[in-house]
């Protein structure tokens, strides 16, 4: 999930510094990604890989940084969720990295 995520910031990022014609080296911090997210949220603008507009990647880095709330693992994290969130999280690991998973 770390590398997911990592992978997705980077992609935010790097639009960030096109959106506001900043230099590679500037650094984005969260409040200039959800400026991103609030201005560009039905942009064609999409993953180049993955084929997801803004909102969608930045609502899925949202989720995966719910998992680790707390400093819990993602195992302890599973069996201490509602079974939807974690379909949220089985879902997010098939559509970026292509393994399907069960929650049964």
């Amino acid at each position: 999930m770390k590398s997911i995520r990592r992978e997705l910031q980077e992609f935010l990022e790097n639009e960030v510094r096109k959106a506001k014609n900043w230099s590679v080296n500037k650094v984005v911090d969260w409040d200039d990604i959800v400026w991103l997210a609030n201005n560009h949220p039905t942009s064609s603008i999409k993953h180049p890989v993955y084929d997801r507009k803004i909102n969608s990647i930045f609502n899925d880095c949202i989720d995966i940084d719910h998992i680790e709330v707390g400093g819990r693992g993602f195992i302890e994290y599973c069996e201490n969720v509602a079974k939807e969130n974690v379909s949220t999280i089985l879902t997010i690991i098939e559509r970026y990295r292509g393994i399907v998973l069960t929650d049964y």
